[in-house]
């Protein structure tokens, strides 16, 4: 039986939280349509590292695909874009 590492498991956000928890929190807020949450889990993801976030990018694809589908998925882009823009204004 072959056994896979995940490289996630061990690492930690620049604010301590586990990684592949932020990883999964990510998809469950998007699911949910808890867009405060995303965005924050997403910034969070973005400050930490760039290998994590260009894994963000990646699950975003996937993501959009699976739980999106072939809508505008431009519209959605630009709407989380104006809000991150604002909660990053207000943490600064």
């Amino acid at each position: 039986m072959t056994t896979y590492y995940d490289a996630w498991q061990s690492t930690t956000t620049k604010h301590g939280f586990a990684a592949d928890e932020i990883i999964s929190g990510l998809q469950k807020s998007i699911r949910r349509s808890n867009v405060e949450n995303a965005l924050a889990i997403a910034y969070e993801m973005y400050l930490t590292a760039e290998q994590l976030e260009d894994y963000m990018w990646k699950r975003l694809m996937v993501i959009s695909v699976e739980d999106i589908g072939f809508g505008d998925i431009n519209h959605l882009l630009l709407d989380g874009f104006e809000h991150v823009e604002g909660l990053r204004a207000s943490c600064l």
